[in-house]
């Protein structure tokens, strides 16, 4: 491994090294910005144009540290912007004598390792490539760059103003970038990586610059959580069925008493007209068993009116009433040549935890019959609950839900910044 060459700036006079020995072709002057040519042996100046703007690197030139098991050395710094200078990032050149030159970028805090490819991605179509017959990459950025500052030592002559054009490929958290300079045309290949591991591999004190917004290619974290989400939410939902299944083999679901009643058009008093009350009361039955639910049913053959059973089941022993009230309406007729109808002439309703004894139903029962009008009442015991097991599902499912929301509104905001976002609609193109 041949030796570091130092060497002072032709134009101002500050010394220099080259660390790549051999490869190194220009360095560019830290103090006046003199792009010096290496392979020269008089270290001939290429360019003094010295950029408008200082930019001092996070990382500072002689930096140590080991990526992917590789320890490097920065030898170069450079900060390029897109043709309008509206997007601006870093790369940091990247050295080690048996691995060769590698490349980190860092754009919104957001930092990416790159290494130059030999093997040219598959183009799939105009906005896909594939590389080594693995993942497909979407283009993400078509756009002209330009250096705007340079300091350090490069493989190549390198110098303000130097303009290339860069297609970008994304497949988080990976990243393949084209770019065509000097007449020939270089493939690189990413991976991001979080801020606080840059911090940590060449240890420095200050902290990163701060992330801002969403990289290209960074890795959606609620992506992975999404499919660990649903993963659990497919578990639970089999446990949901699982139960719902148990509870609908077991369930006693009996008829425990049924009786007619008839509404009485003939009591004397009324609440409005064509509306009538009087008291009813069931024969006495049993209930048996543990503890459990009542489903009370109504069936009546009403017609264009309704009818309301107000009943209360009372336990024979206590004296404690449970309400259970039911009611049915059904109503038809023919409007705009055309013929409808709502309404049924069935109808239940539950009360809960109803324990075992003797009972009777006290039924106070009102319609809107000019007649009197038959009613049949069933209970039922122990009756399988279709809605619990509907809102427990409703449950299950609203967690991965939520989560692929969340990992759609990230993708949005990632591809906001893409002239190929795919989340783009008609109505925004107008």
């Amino acid at each position: 491994m041949a030796k570091a060459i130092a060497f002072n700036c032709p134009n101002c006079g500050a010394n220099l090294n080259i660390t790549a020995v051999g490869h190194t072709i220009s360095v560019a002057c830290h103090s006046c910005g003199s792009v010096i040519d290496t392979a020269n042996e008089n270290y001939q100046i290429l360019s003094k144009v010295r950029s408008k703007q200082t930019c001092i690197p996070y990382i500072p030139i002689g930096s140590r540290g080991k990526l992917s098991g590789t320890k490097f050395e920065v030898i170069g710094f450079m900060q390029r912007c897109d043709y309008t200078e509206t997007y601006f990032w870093r790369e940091y050149c990247l050295y080690n004598p048996y691995k060769g030159f590698y490349w980190l970028f860092e754009f919104d805090g957001h930092w990416s390792f790159f290494k130059t490819i030999k093997n040219k991605p598959s183009q799939l179509s105009i906005d896909e490539i594939q590389y080594l017959g693995e993942k497909t990459y979407k283009l993400f950025n078509s756009d002209r760059c330009k250096v705007n500052y340079v300091e350090g030592e490069f493989y190549w002559r390198v110098k303000v103003g130097d303009q290339s054009e860069i297609q970008d490929y994304i497949h988080p958290p990976y990243q393949i970038s084209k770019e065509k300079a000097r007449g020939e045309t270089i493939w690189t290949y990413g991976k991001y990586i979080e801020a606080r591991h840059i911090e940590k591999i060449f240890a420095i004190d200050q902290e990163p610059p701060r992330s801002q917004g969403v990289a290209p290619n960074q890795p959606s974290t609620y992506n992975q959580s999404n499919a660990e989400v649903w993963k659990m939410a497919w578990i639970y939902l089999g446990l949901v069925f699982l139960v719902l299944f148990a509870r609908y083999s077991t369930a006693g679901n009996s008829l425990i008493h049924s009786e007619s009643f008839t509404f009485e058009k003939s009591v004397p008093y009324s609440l409005s007209e064509g509306e009538t009350k009087n008291n009813l009361l069931s024969q006495p039955f049993r209930i048996e068993g543990r503890t459990s639910n009542i489903k009370l049913t109504l069936k009546s053959d009403v017609n264009n009116e309704w009818l309301f059973a107000d009943a209360l089941l009372v336990n024979e022993n206590s004296g404690k009433g449970i309400p259970i009230p039911v009611g049915v309406e059904f109503w038809h007729g023919r409007s705009g040549g055309e013929n409808w109808r709502e309404g049924k002439k069935k109808a239940s309703t539950l009360a809960m935890s109803v324990p075992p004894g003797y009972y009777r139903l006290n039924i106070l029962p009102s319609s809107s019959s000019r007649t009197s009008k038959r009613f049949g009442l069933y209970l039922y015991r122990d009756v399988p609950i279709t809605s619990t097991f509907f809102w427990a599902l409703c449950l299950v499912l609203l967690i991965p839900i939520w989560s692929a929301w969340r990992n759609n509104n990230f993708e949005h905001k990632r591809w906001s910044n893409s002239d190929f976002s795919p989340y783009w609609s008609v109505e925004e193109e107008d």
